[in-house]
Parts: structure tokens; C-alpha cells; sequence
């Protein structure tokens, strides 16, 4: 596997689809603007193959549901997951912050600058309740040939962002790494545990404004990794194909959230375009179909 977008593939095509209810432990802000979810249970016994940024979808039900739990869901002939028996729950995207098998513990950070039904949904949780989770969606991999790293998240992003900065190599990252981030992500980006940070990190006013000159040198194999809104995904995208000459292959953009547009509305729109790209003959586990669905408009 010998780019970002190929390893993406094929490790999803082996996984299984995985449903976990899981016991709220704690809730608490870890830095202006973020919350953190510990979760607890049995089933994370099942999620054996953990990697960096790891994503899955919360099922929210309805928030006075007697019973807060949700069924597994079922792939149809598509592959595409349903609820059967069941009215379909809001799905929300989040990421595995990290997590520890041995105690049978995972946390997740939410950024409070995220949808309106994910802040309602935290708000409402408490300690003993139950969140069912489906996943995992591969977001990250590192090949051997890869020279440098330029990742850029938004605050939705950021929680990914900060697990896979606590997974690179420490010799790799200090010598080829560099991180744009908004300025409001300051603390909570600060928070990682990396000597190397410092360096590497750029705090810009905004991912829609900041000079894109140099940031990545010439005659390297770079790797760009970004994860915010679909505007400025869009743009960095085309900024990196076009004037840092990055491959597709070597480039990840990853809408996660849309401004404008509910979640739930988001999600509508592009189940639907995957059910028309499938039609087609379309590979569901490729990451440039998902990249192709959410930022085409």
C-alpha cells in the first residue's frame, strides 16, 4: 500500500462493519471550545484493529427515548447500512480520540463549534447513559516513501488531527511535518504531547485566509491530510493539486461538516449520491468516491 488513498481502500474492504453500546463514564471540557466523552463497555473488545483518527458515526435517537440504545445496523445489497424494523436515527460523524483495550475505555472529543443536534445530544448525556456508535471508516495512513506532511483541520477536524499527531513517528515528525490550524484550536491543539509541536505548528486566523506559498518544497513526495468545512476543503484541495503539485493518490480532504447545511441533510444528500455512484459500478470503500460525493456539488 503505497499511498494514503490505496491504503484507505484496502484496509476498508477488510473491515466489518462494528456496533458498539457503550456507558458514558465522564464528561468534561478538556480546552476552550471542546468536550470529552469517556466511554466504556464490553464491545470495544471487538474493535481490535484500531489505527489513528479512526471514525464512526454516533446514533442519536430521539432525546426522550425511554431507551437511548440503537439496533446494529445491516448492510443491504449495496453495502449501505439500514436500520430494519426500526425508524432510522440521526447520524452524527465523530472520532476515536483514543482509546485502551485493556480497560476497555475510549474517549471522544467534540468540538463545541460543531452541529446544533450534536451539542444537544452532549448536552443532554449523562454518566450511566448509553451511545451507540457504527464504524470504523479509516481516515489515516502514513506510507514508508512519503518525505512530508502538511495537515490542516478546522475545529470539527482537530480531534482527528490530534490523534494522528500523537501517532507519527517522532524522527519523522520533526523533520517533515507541517500543521495548519485555526487559531481558535490554539489550547486544544496545545494539548498534544509532543516536544516537536512547536516547530512545526501554524496558528492562522482562518483556513480560508493564510499564505499558501511554500508550504510545500519542491521535489519531495508530500502527503496532505485535511479535514474542515467544505468550502475551505475545497479550496485547499485545488490548492494543493494545482500549485503544490501533490498527487491525488497522496492527498486526503475530508469535508466534516457543511456551513449551511444540517448534518442530517448532508447525510441524505450524499447516501443518495452513493447509491447512484454504486449503480455505477462505483468501489464503495474508495476513498476518492467519498472525497467525490461530499465536496462535488
Amino acid at each position: 500500500m503505497d499511498s494514503i488513498k490505496s491504503a484507505l481502500r484496502e484496509i476498508g474492504r477488510q473491515r466489518q462493519l462494528l456496533t458498539m453500546n457503550l456507558e458514558v463514564l465522564d464528561i468534561t471540557d478538556v480546552a476552550s471550545g471542546f468536550r470529552r466523552l469517556t466511554l466504556h463497555g464490553h464491545e470495544i473488545d471487538g474493535y481490535c484493529d484500531p489505527r489513528a483518527a479512526d471514525a464512526f458515526k454516533v446514533m442519536i435517537p430521539p432525546l426522550d427515548a425511554p431507551d437511548r440504545r440503537s439496533q446494529a445496523p445491516v448492510r443491504d445489497v449495496q453495502g449501505l447500512p439500514t436500520w430494519p424494523g426500526q425508524e432510522d436515527p440521526l447520524l452524527r460523524a465523530l472520532t476515536v480520540r483514543s482509546l485502551d483495550r485493556v480497560r476497555r475505555l475510549m474517549t471522544v472529543d467534540v468540538s463545541n463549534h460543531s452541529d446544533g443536534l450534536l451539542n444537544l445530544w452532549l448536552s443532554a448525556l449523562l454518566p450511566g447513559d448509553i451511545v451507540s456508535l457504527s464504524g470504523m471508516r479509516v481516515e489515516w495512513y502514513l506510507p514508508a516513501q512519503i518525505e512530508q506532511l502538511v495537515l490542516i483541520a478546522d475545529d470539527a477536524g482537530a480531534p482527528a488531527l490530534a490523534s494522528i499527531l500523537e501517532a507519527l513517528p517522532a524522527e519523522f515528525a520533526s523533520a517533515g511535518t507541517r500543521i495548519i490550524v485555526p487559531e481558535s484550536t490554539r489550547e486544544y491543539v496545545g494539548g498534544v504531547e509532543a516536544e516537536w509541536l512547536d516547530s512545526a505548528m501554524e496558528f492562522v486566523p482562518s483556513l480560508n485566509d493564510f499564505k499558501t506559498e511554500g508550504v510545500v518544497g519542491s521535489g519531495v513526495r508530500s502527503q496532505v491530510w485535511i479535514a474542515a468545512e467544505t468550502s475551505a476543503v475545497r479550496a485547499l484541495r485545488t490548492v494543493a493539486k494545482r500549485d503544490w503539485n501533490v498527487s491525488t493518490q497522496d492527498l486526503l480532504a475530508r469535508a466534516y461538516w457543511h456551513r449551511g447545511l444540517s448534518g442530517t441533510a448532508v447525510d441524505a444528500r450524499d447516501l443518495e449520491r452513493y447509491r447512484r455512484a454504486l449503480v455505477e459500478g462505483a468501489d464503495m470503500h474508495s476513498p476518492q468516491l467519498a472525497e467525490d460525493i461530499s465536496l462535488n456539488d
